[in-house]
């Protein structure tokens, strides 16, 4: 990056260290501030790192970024630090500024029978834990993704790699699936098979409260 201007003498916080709070640290530190980054988990990225998949956007390539965001002035990293609502107003008093770039990602549950078994997951979780290099074993299993967008996609084509047999429902048609057309052409490419106009109707469970099957309701 450009070398940083002289320093201001100003503090500033910046609450989650996703794209948008880097890219605020990145400047603040050029235009000479002092800059703190809390972020609440133990690596940088937001949903570049937790969101989307390696295969599409290569952790070191991530890295690379993010160590030239944070060489670009005054800038400090705390990880591990969750600010909550009663934690904002200490900020507000030691620091001259407080940015917040939280984000708004969440996991997705559908409102039907079975739905909290052990083995029902969302997309975003899995992904999440992906990003901390908690990869789920699915050699040999078969996996099941619901929906038709690109996060959908993500899910299937990362499951494919973790060993998985992969098949996504969808409940309209090919044609009418939200996810980019290339994706939808790489999936199939890796293996990933789709079934249109099914849903699921509910998830029942086994021993242990684990997923046993599912209830579908399929085209005629």
């Amino acid at each position: 990056p450009p070398a940083p201007l002289a320093p201001t003498g100003k503090r500033v916080a910046v609450v989650g260290a996703g794209p948008s709070g880097l890219t605020c640290a990145f400047f603040l530190g050029l235009m000479g501030h002092s800059v703190t980054v809390f972020e609440r988990r133990s690596r940088l990225g937001g949903m570049m790192r937790y969101g989307i998949p390696a295969y599409r956007l290569p952790r070191e390539r991530l890295d690379e970024d993010i160590r030239a965001v944070l060489g670009a002035g005054d800038i400090e990293v705390r990880t591990g630090c969750d600010i909550q609502t009663d934690k904002m107003r200490s900020l507000v008093d030691e620091f001259d500024a407080v940015y917040v770039a939280v984000g708004a990602q969440g996991g997705k549950t559908l409102p039907i029978e079975g739905a909290d078994a052990a083995g029902v997951m969302s997309a975003v979780d899995v992904l999440e834990a992906i990003g901390d290099e908690q990869y789920p074993d699915f050699t040999g299993k078969n996996v099941v993704v619901i929906g038709g967008g690109n996060v959908a996609m993500d899910a299937a084509r990362t499951a494919i790699r973790l060993g998985a047999d992969v098949t996504v429902l969808y409940r309209k048609t090919q044609e009418e699936m939200p996810a980019i057309q290339s994706e939808y052409e790489d999936a199939v490419k890796e293996g990933v098979k789709f079934e249109w106009k099914t849903t699921i109707e509910a998830f029942l469970k086994g021993k242990n409260g684990r997923l046993g099957s599912c209830v579908l309701n399929t085209p005629e």
